[in-house]
């Protein structure tokens, strides 16, 4: 077959095998299928057998078993050279009915379950996201390998904290409910001994900084993401709120609207940001000449960036050591332990707590929406481990930097 033939079959040569390239039920869309074979001459035939069906209409719902990956290019050729298509028809949907498929209903738990409840749409494609990483979209998922050793071997090849894993077998078990009301009890739970094998959470951090620390470390960062930390250190938002802050929600001096993220008590909530965070804020930003209503403010800022840029401020500020690099020249931060983005938020309530930046103290009620908290419940709790001792100790050491600078002025 000359190579122009190739092109308008669609046939084409990958390993020791020919592949097939066939449309889908989708518009538009296209998968690669093998034929199974490394005779041109039967690939050649396979080709000219799907054409067929194709173009007079027939056996359309077998090209879609294969494309669907419930049969195979070679088990349809087979079917067709030996005209036993009806008998590979009755086996498939034999086997449909006893091991089904579970792949789309992944669309269906988002469109018709997810979407309808009162779940953030970023939430949504979190969970969505989540779940294709144990059943890829277009592949046959059959439902007797929705087993609780598959969960298991899943998230062990997650390369992802423990806490975070819990987050993806969460949406999996959210998922696993909806299908086996919808499947039957041929889709066993594989979370019914879930405790045993669980990962655990990891112990919760409360890592707090002295004021001085804090404001060492934005010293050696810059422009936006100097502007983004000063923000988080200065009113508690979160990171998300940060990212999808705009400039029409700068209201006045030192008050602006932290976007909602997540819930219904992370709505939109008018705050109150430091007097020292708010000066970095608007000299690093230019706010007032760039700016436009309705543009975020970061959006030339990734995430990323703004992480690896206040990890790399801590080493700069000798909080911690440089980390190794491992064999492609990736930094692993994970050693040295840095402070996360998230840490600002327990530094801001200590802070405000205890009024150690020279500002006045805060209430519990104050400091829990300037968090986006429902009410002062998870504060006390959290921050409750920031004990009298703890504090005692930060206090101390506010002092004694405040002593040390006047001895420097001194000399």
């Amino acid at each position: 077959m000359s190579k122009p033939e190739q092109k308008a079959r669609r046939l084409f040569k990958n390993g020791n095998r020919w592949w097939l390239r066939m449309t889908t039920s989708v518009p538009g869309e296209y998968k690669r299928i093998s034929t199974g074979t490394a005779e041109l001459k039967i690939a050649n035939r396979i080709a000219h057998m799907v054409e067929s069906f194709q173009a007079e209409r027939t056996h359309r719902d077998l090209l879609a078993h294969v494309t669907a990956g419930r049969a195979t290019l070679m088990q349809l050729y087979d079917a067709h050279a030996t005209g036993t298509l009806d008998a590979l028809r009755s086996d498939i949907t034999r086997a449909e009915r006893v091991d089904p498929d579970i792949e789309p209903f992944v669309s269906r738990w988002e469109n018709e379950h997810l979407r309808g409840r009162s779940i953030a749409p970023a939430t949504v494609l979190d969970y969505v996201r989540q779940v294709r990483e144990l059943v890829p979209a277009g592949k046959t998922f059959p439902a007797s390998r929705w087993t609780e050793e598959t969960i298991k071997a899943a998230l062990l090849n997650l390369e992802v904290s423990d806490s975070t894993k819990r987050r993806y077998a969460a949406a999996w078990q959210l998922f696993s409910r909806y299908v086996r009301r919808r499947v039957g009890v041929t889709v066993a739970d594989p979370f019914e001994y879930q405790k045993e094998w669980m990962p655990k959470n990891g112990t919760s951090r409360t890592t707090f900084w002295t004021h001085r620390q804090a404001r060492t470390v934005l010293d050696y960062t810059d422009g936006l993401r100097r502007s983004a930390l000063a923000l988080m250190f200065g009113t508690g938002m979160e990171l998300a709120a940060i990212r999808n802050l705009q400039y029409d929600h700068l209201i006045g001096e030192r008050t602006l609207v932290a976007p909602g993220t997540k819930n219904a008590h992370r709505r939109d909530r008018t705050i109150i940001c430091d007097a020292w965070a708010w000066t970095i804020f608007k000299g690093s930003l230019g706010m007032y000449k760039h700016g436009f209503p309705g543009g975020r403010i970061f959006s030339e800022m990734t995430d990323n960036e703004l992480r690896n840029a206040f990890y790399d401020a801590q080493v700069a500020a000798g909080i911690i050591n440089e980390p190794p690099r491992s064999s492609n020249g990736k930094k692993l931060w994970a050693v040295v332990k840095p402070h996360r983005l998230h840490d600002a938020r327990h530094t801001y309530a200590i802070t405000r707590l205890l009024g150690t930046d020279g500002e006045p103290q805060r209430t519990m009620k104050f400091i829990s929406h300037q968090l986006g908290h429902a009410d002062e419940t998870m504060l006390s709790r959290v921050y409750a481990k920031a004990n009298v001792e703890a504090r005692h100790d930060l206090a101390l050491a506010e002092i004694a930097m405040d002593e040390k600078v006047t001895l420097e002025i001194a000399k």
